[in-house]
């Protein structure tokens, strides 16, 4: 069992404030660390990446000791065998798409394997492209493909998929969601999108001036936090049960099912196995058919 104690201190937006938290979780979940911008999400991430020292505490993963504030112990970045997509690229500009996803495999995987995980992220008609000439959204793609590649420890997501548009970034999820669970790696999510925490996680730390306010499923997380009135999710519809006056459209968004009431105008055009959006607007649900 993963089990993250560590403290810093960090500046923050207006005034300095203490990281302080304690993580414990099973190995081959997916957890979620939420909360406001300046909150030491990232700061975390990168404390567990050892790309940040703490200044106490402990990180231990599998038995292994990362990081250990008493007894002075605090492994390279290499021997933690971390895969991490942050903001911002890490891909190499002067190879191709093919060229970077090798260089992550490092011969790990059959040709037969690479090329079928390249084809789950879309990235088959990219695969001779050099990465100066890709979208955002494509390169993120493969940012995402090759930490699946380096198969990692814990992997360790730093807001995913902000340069993907919508109907992509669904695609992606589930994606994502999917190889994770066929690989059984671990990982720690950052995110502020409620959509991505619900569709990928099992469980999600709620963060306020890097302190653990809250922690859970996320959905009984969520349904406890009123103040957030305005989310946007998606997802597949499962089953539709029509009444005389409302309709309740079962939607799976990643490992949770997602129960909403619509009019039957809403939904006249849609059926089980279609990809949805579902966004709310002061508990308004709307539900948008995504092509």
């Amino acid at each position: 069992m993963p089990k993250i104690n560590i403290k810093k201190y960090l500046s923050g937006p207006s005034e300095d404030f203490r990281i302080d938290i304690k993580l414990e979780f099973q190995k081959e979940s997916v957890i979620a660390l939420y909360g406001p911008s300046g909150s030491g999400k990232t700061s975390i991430l990168r404390m567990i990446a050892g790309l940040l020292k703490p200044d106490s505490g402990s990180i231990v993963y599998d038995g292994k000791v990362w990081f250990d504030g008493e007894e002075r112990i605090n492994t390279s970045i290499q021997s933690r065998e971390i895969a991490m997509v942050f903001q911002g690229t890490s891909l190499f500009p002067h190879m191709s798409v093919l060229q970077n996803l090798n260089y992550a495999a490092q011969g790990k995987w059959k040709k037969v394997e690479l090329l079928n995980i390249a084809n789950n992220f879309q990235l088959s008609d990219h695969l001779t492209k050099n990465i100066r000439v890709l979208s955002g959204g494509q390169k993120q793609k493969v940012e995402l493909a090759r930490a699946i590649l380096r198969r990692p420890k814990l992997m360790l997501l730093d807001e995913p998929f902000n340069a993907l548009d919508i109907e992509n970034k669904s695609i992606l999820k589930k994606v994502l969601a999917d190889q994770i669970i066929q690989y059984g790696i671990t990982t720690i999510l950052v995110s502020h999108d409620m959509g991505e925490v619900i569709a990928l996680t099992d469980k999600i730390y709620v963060l306020d001036e890097g302190k653990i306010i809250k922690q859970g499923n996320p959905l009984t997380v969520f349904s406890e936090k009123t103040a957030l009135t305005n989310f946007q999710i998606s997802g597949e519809i499962v089953n539709i049960r029509h009444d005389e006056i409302l309709n309740i459209v079962s939607i799976l968004v990643g490992k949770q099912v997602v129960k909403v009431a619509a009019h039957h105008s809403e939904i006249q055009n849609m059926k089980v196995g279609d990809m949805v959006s579902m966004s709310s607007k002061a508990f308004n649900p709307i539900l948008t058919r995504l092509k």
